[in-house]
């Protein structure tokens, strides 16, 4: 006789199955279950909290180098340096760097500045410095926007020495920026360099002049074929603030058909004369030119005034 043993096995298994399934747990394991679940519940914010804690202690972490970056190299970096350590409080999570900033862009040769920090222990400072436009006496510069700073004590004076020079009355520094921008671009379109812009307390305006990088090659026709060398000088120039307007470009007329080959020889030009200028020559004494005429070394005239 053949069993089915299968079957009987299905038959066998079954209800012991059932009767495991359905153990009911023990009480203790549920209450050991939901303690640990509560200490972990409170040990990792804890753990996360003691974490941040000591990231932000004090003595942790703490800034080992300030490295400056920016175009004066070596030179500054004291200023800088220092303004930036009596700002920090704080390692190198808790670092107010905003604030850091804001000291350092009060330096009054800057311009802007960056600071960021570098793992482990660095804070980058990367400077830009104000670009002036002109000298205001000996020891102020002038910006773009008017505004009048220290020129750097770190720097040598022929460091700055390419800048023109202006000085005047104090407070007109906005009214006189404006008109040396002007005139440095009308004198610039006639082949002249505005070296200095002076006003004394007459309103007289005081220039220097030179002739360099345009040439005299500028004021001559074409037929005179040859360019000639480009002249290296520089000439004083006087006008009344009044007359400016007018007296300059009757000068720059006259320069361009007659004086330009002797410009090298030009010491002075007097431009406060109703119907001409006055020049001083480097080796001679003054001369005088009227209207559209000119008096050039050893001439014969009958000077209206002379200058000294």
């Amino acid at each position: 006789m053949t069993h089915d043993y299968r079957h009987a096995l299905d038959l066998g298994a079954g209800p012991q199955h059932e009767q495991m399934g359905d153990e009911p747990t023990p009480q203790w394991k549920s209450t050991v279950r939901s303690v640990l679940l509560f200490l972990g519940a409170l040990v990792v914010p804890l753990g996360i909290i003691h974490a941040v804690d000591e990231l932000y202690m004090p003595d942790n972490h703490l800034f080992t180098e300030v490295r400056i970056n920016h175009q004066y190299g070596n030179r500054g970096q004291d200023l800088v340096r220092e303004a930036v350590l009596s700002g920090l409080d704080g390692n190198f999570f808790s670092a107010d760097i905003e604030r850091l900033e804001e000291i350092v862009s009060d330096i009054p040769w800057i311009s802007s500045v960056s600071i960021r920090r570098q793992w482990p222990s660095t804070l980058i400072v990367a400077i830009a410095e104000i670009n002036p436009v002109v000298r205001w006496y000996d020891s102020e510069w002038i910006t773009y926007s008017g505004e009048v700073l220290d020129i750097p004590p770190f720097l040598e004076p022929d460091e700055y020495a390419h800048l023109p020079m202006m000085s005047g009355p104090q407070g007109d520094e906005p009214e006189l920026l404006d008109a040396f921008f002007s005139w440095s671009d009308k004198f610039g379109a006639w082949g002249l360099a505005l070296d200095s812009f002076r006003v004394d307390e007459g309103r007289i305006w005081h220039f220097e002049l030179s002739l360099g990088a345009l040439s005299k090659s500028r004021f001559l026709s074409a037929s005179e074929g040859e360019t000639p060398a480009a002249a290296q000088a520089t000439v004083k120039m006087e006008v009344d603030e009044e007359n400016a307007g007018e007296r300059i470009p009757r000068f720059v007329a006259s320069l361009d058909r007659y004086l330009i080959d002797r410009f090298e020889e030009i010491r002075s030009i007097d431009l406060r004369y109703t119907n001409g200028f006055a020049i001083r020559w480097k080796n001679e004494q003054p001369s005088l030119a009227l209207g559209n005429s000119h008096s050039l070394p050893g001439e014969r005239h009958q000077p209206l005034k002379t200058i000294n």
